[in-house]
């Protein structure tokens, strides 16, 4: 359920932001806005995961996720746009990232950030040669789900007990081809590269958890 509740509601706050930051520009009106919806497809590489856990030894392994990005709730990105340049553009985009351990040792009965590795981009993006070059760095807002040595972690913490955490620090890379249909609506394909490192909570201690993940999203827009 928080998939649904808090994730919009956080993505529409960061773009009041956003709107409030752009205002003094007194071109404001002659810019033009972007709004996306990209759903589409992820693979995490292998990475080192730390467990560290009182009274217990560390526990280090590298681990092996699964993503689901087809079943719901979808793997997605949000991506809301304001037009710097003719060809140059400031944008603010959210990503849903499903996190499924999928080869844990004895000590972990359940190991997933499933209601979201949601990372928070602040990106630049350029028009090159008929393709969109873009770059962002931003948080990870986790909500984490576990079960470690038969301790089960309460998922109701976090802002505002929601479950969700300010974990760390996240980039990406990506590149996109748009297709118009007319001047205010287009469809699009896009590829991106994307990294992060996170510590989130665990029963009596914390998980260190970095992230490398390829994407491809299929999505639908509109130029306002």
């Amino acid at each position: 359920m928080h998939s649904f509740v808090s994730i919009p509601a956080l993505f529409v706050s960061f773009w009041g932001l956003f709107i409030l930051i752009l205002l003094p520009d007194t071109a404001f009106a002659r810019k033009r806005f972007s709004l996306e919806f990209l759903p589409g497809g992820a693979l995490v590489l292998p990475m080192p995961l730390s467990i560290s856990q009182e009274r217990y030894a560390d526990l280090e392994f590298t681990a092996r996720y699964r993503t689901e990005s087809f079943r719901l709730p979808l793997h997605y990105s949000i991506r809301a746009g304001y037009d710097l340049t003719e060809k140059s553009c400031l944008e603010l985009e959210f990503n849903h990232l499903k996190l499924f351990l999928d080869n844990p040792p004895p000590e972990i009965q359940r190991f997933s950030i499933t209601h979201g590795f949601n990372q928070l981009w602040l990106n630049y993006s350029h028009h090159f040669n008929g393709f969109i070059l873009r770059a962002g760095l931003g948080p990870v807002i986790a909500h984490p789900e576990s079960k470690i040595r038969n301790n089960l972690f309460d998922e109701f913490g976090g802002i505002g007990e929601s479950g969700y955490y300010l974990g760390g620090l996240t980039g990406q890379l990506g590149i996109q081809k748009r297709f118009f249909i007319g001047k205010l609506f287009f469809f699009s394909v896009e590829g991106k590269l994307n990294a992060a490192w996170a510590s989130v909570p665990i029963a009596f201690g914390r998980a260190r958890v970095p992230v490398v993940c390829g994407q491809t999203l299929l999505g639908v827009g509109l130029n306002l």
